[in-house]
């Protein structure tokens, strides 16, 4: 049978457990409020947090040039709670995509979110042919090669004869930047994410809740909000939204093309070509995109 602990031993417990808990609280509190001691000069001071995410396995993350993290199958970010505030360099590579990279600034007690976009390394366009060989074979038993329409070609023209690109306004209950009626505008939503084009000049407005808002809203300790992050030279015929993207926008361009651009502006923004022409269209198709040129029609897998 065990003895009963003794008063002695009791008191020595609950003294030793009772400095423990005010040490520990305390620390606790000041880590969450972002505070961190710097052992090289003996000081304390706050800290900031960065946050990347990449749905791509195999994406390696640098921060100033030094390899931190790499993302698999489960694991698909990179988080830390101890940067020093300051301007940081945050790359992306993987070998079958573009390299990625953004300058950002961590602030104290703030979180830096960052979601790479990798463009794939060569853009694989596929020609849909106006027609297809068809044989035939006549009386005499003679094999004829003819030429006939294609109805994956007559179904993709009708979907942009069916005005599926025409420029339109969609209506929402939250605050919006221009008048609904204004035909000279373009906007697209994709969850809280509002973007208008209107005149030369892309802005993007955050609906939803102020302390949800992404980071690259805000600048230099202060937050904007609608942004103008792109400035276009030429008349934007049509945009939407990239395929599972609230940050990175396809627009067509009047006599110019069909580029890519991301709504996060800070530096490097991403604004590249995806198809060159003269007389171009395009429609979004779950993760496909078709481009009309012309009498030309290709597709591309996104």
């Amino acid at each position: 049978m065990m003895e009963p602990m003794s008063s002695r031993k009791r008191m020595f417990y609950f003294v030793f457990f009772a400095i423990l808990f005010v040490i520990a609280v305390p620390s606790v509190i000041f880590h969450a409020l972002g505070y961190r001691f710097d052992y090289v000069d003996s000081l304390i001071s706050e800290r900031g947090g960065m946050y990347v995410y990449s749905q791509i396995p195999g994406t390696k993350i640098y921060v100033n040039d030094e390899f931190v993290d790499e993302t698999g199958i489960f694991n698909r970010e990179y988080d830390t709670q101890s940067l020093k505030p300051g301007k940081y360099s945050v790359r992306a590579e993987n070998e079958e995509y573009r390299t990625w990279e953004k300058y950002v600034t961590v602030y104290p007690k703030k979180v830096s979110s960052l979601y790479p976009f990798l463009l794939p390394s060569e853009f694989e366009l596929q020609e849909i042919p106006q027609y297809v060989s068809s044989a035939t074979s006549t009386e005499d038993v003679v094999e004829v090669t003819v030429a006939i329409d294609n109805k994956e070609y007559l179904d993709t023209v009708s979907m942009f004869s069916s005005n599926a690109t025409t420029t339109m306004v969609l209506d929402v209950d939250d605050e919006i930047m221009f008048d609904k009626s204004d035909p000279d505008v373009i906007r697209r939503i994709f969850g809280n994410v509002e973007v208008s084009y209107k005149e030369g000049d892309f802005y993007a407005h955050w609906t939803g809740r102020g302390d949800w808002m992404p980071s690259y809203f805000c600048e230099n300790g202060e937050c904007l909000n609608p942004i103008n992050f792109l400035t276009v030279n030429g008349e934007v015929s049509h945009f939407d939204f990239y395929p599972g993207r609230d940050d990175v926008i396809i627009f067509s361009v009047n006599n110019g093309g069909i580029y890519v651009a991301e709504v996060d502006k800070r530096p490097k923004q991403i604004v590249t070509a995806l198809y060159e022409g003269a007389d171009v269209n395009f429609i979004i198709q779950g993760k496909k995109i078709f481009i009309k040129d012309g009498v030309k029609l290709f597709t591309l897998e996104l």
